[in-house]
């Protein structure tokens, strides 16, 4: 199995008073291009990412893939002095298709505080599919939930499965059988 990480991107910092990010979309494929070209304007851009497995002749690789494909989001003040000729070189940028509009004609906007939302999830392995190694779980194993929706529940695994999912068992608030990825649990 090999591990590859593509390319990382360069860190986004999101101030206090961001008033918003546009989305813009891009040209198939083009995501990573157009964050270069606007980061090399002095643009603030954002491109969200997910880390998948991608096999090929044989070989497992670990790849980062576009969370949204097409669409990444774009720091510019619009309000500001000077946002009419930077929005005209964000959509000159190679690899832009156009900004998104809203249903009222206007520039669709993101908060800060969702993008920030978002760097979050992506920073805490929300968006990594990839599982470590596989874990061999045993039925009776008391296991804690590390990642998802039921973050810090304590189960028992009931039934392990060859397709990464464990089943377990829970009592308390969260009552009840279900399964959980098994990149989502490790032993308590």
């Amino acid at each position: 199995m090999i591990e590859i990480e593509a390319p990382t991107l360069p860190e986004v910092k999101i101030a206090a008073n961001d008033n918003g990010w546009l989305i813009v979309r891009t040209n198939p494929r083009c995501e990573r291009r157009v964050v270069y070209g606007l980061r090399d304007l002095g643009i603030r851009c954002y491109l969200p990412c997910e880390v998948k497995w991608k096999t090929t002749r044989a070989k497992k690789t670990r790849i980062k893939i576009p969370l949204f494909p097409g669409y990444l989001f774009v720091g510019l003040r619009t309000n500001h002095t000077g946002a009419h000729e930077r929005l005209y070189e964000v959509r000159c940028t190679d690899g832009v298709a156009g900004v998104v509009m809203g249903t009222n004609g206007a520039m669709a906007i993101v908060s800060g505080g969702e993008i920030a939302k978002l760097i979050e999830c992506e920073n805490s392995g929300e968006f990594d599919h990839t599982p470590a190694e596989k874990s061999a779980f045993k039925v009776g194993q008391t296991v804690k939930i590390v990642r998802g929706k039921f973050q810090g529940v304590v189960a028992t695994v009931i039934a392990a499965a060859d397709n990464d999912q464990v089943r377990i068992s829970s009592t308390g608030i969260f009552a009840g059988v279900w399964s959980e990825d098994a990149d989502h649990i490790e032993a308590a």
